[in-house]
């Protein structure tokens, strides 16, 4: 099933955490009549349950696992790596073209909200909580942040990476950046890194963009209410005085809630986190990391073969 439209460059709108320039445009005028195509794929498969005459009864959800796959989005954890399509349909029940943007929730909260949609018991233990309430148009406390990680692309590098998001602030703790270690994933494979790097070569600001993308610092701070795409990481200022005191805090208590979550998870980057000052303990965790996460892929592999999965 072919796209019913073909976007041109001139068409979309550029993601504002990559810059717009030409070939940029050109792939994501890509994206946009790939996504135009996934869209009337699942108008086909929704046409298809109509059929059924089991509309009314049916909770449709509709995600991505990732952000699209562009630099500083997939494998990532920065705010446009975890923030995806959420899209549920639930006549007589949900109010139709309701949308919530005041309220911050996680993939991992969809279970329980569907079982209590469903009206069955929820597990004793787990590690999302509910939002039905917010799918009622209600309001729901507690709902103020998001933690995401990533630990290692399948056969390469390990990147082990830890975030905090709020609607205010975003805290990246990136445990492999070392300054000398380099980023490669499959969403730098396309051609809007290429152009990133080819323009840099005559625009100083882009190119430390490229840098960035390339290289991180192990910590990232930024203000989601004048920075929305993560364009400028603030430690470098934050020492300057009343003009950083309140951005201060709010660092502060974003370590402290995500600390707190690792403990919790006995994240086994915590370690790490705990010792972000020190390079030399940061060199040994990536170390035994690197050396732990091989052979954890290594051992896969067999079953891979027999599956014909790959994880």
């Amino acid at each position: 099933m072919k796209s019913s439209r073909t976007y041109k460059p001139s068409e979309v709108k550029v993601p504002g955490f990559l810059p717009d320039i030409s070939d940029v445009r050109k792939e994501m005028a890509r994206y946009c009549t790939s996504a135009r195509r996934l869209d009337e794929m699942v108008g086909e498969i929704l046409s298809e349950l109509a059929k059924t005459k089991n509309t009314d009864d049916t909770i449709v959800v509709f995600l991505s696992d990732h952000g699209m796959s562009a630099p500083f989005a997939k494998s990532n954890c920065y705010v446009e790596s975890t923030r995806t399509p959420l899209i549920i349909r639930w006549p007589k029940q949900i109010q139709k073209q309701y949308i919530d943007r005041g309220h911050m929730i996680s993939v991992v909260d969809l279970l329980p909200t569907l079982l209590e949609a469903g009206g069955l018991p929820l597990q004793e233990k787990s590690d999302g909580c509910s939002f039905f309430s917010l799918m009622k148009g209600e309001k729901q406390s507690g709902r103020d942040a998001i933690f995401a990680q990533f630990h290692h692309i399948h056969g390469r590098n390990p990147y082990p990476m830890r975030s905090i998001i709020t609607k205010d602030h975003a805290y990246l703790f990136n445990a492999w950046s070392d300054g000398e270690r380099t980023y490669r994933a499959e969403s730098m494979a396309g051609l809007t890194y290429r152009a990133m790097k080819k323009e840099g070569e005559k625009n100083p600001g882009l190119a430390k963009r490229v840098y960035h993308l390339e290289h991180r610092t192990f910590e990232g701070f930024y203000d989601l209410r004048k920075d929305p795409f993560c364009l400028e990481n603030l430690l470098p200022y934050k020492d300057q005085g009343a003009a950083f005191k309140l951005g201060n805090e709010a660092l502060k208590m974003l370590r402290q809630k995500l600390r707190t979550w690792m403990v919790e998870y006995n994240d086994f980057a915590l370690e790490a986190f705990d010792q972000r000052d020190s390079p030399k303990a940061l060199e040994q965790f990536m170390k035994d990391y690197i050396e732990r996460s091989g052979k954890e892929v290594e051992s896969m592999k067999p079953y891979e073969e027999a599956k014909r999965y790959r994880f």
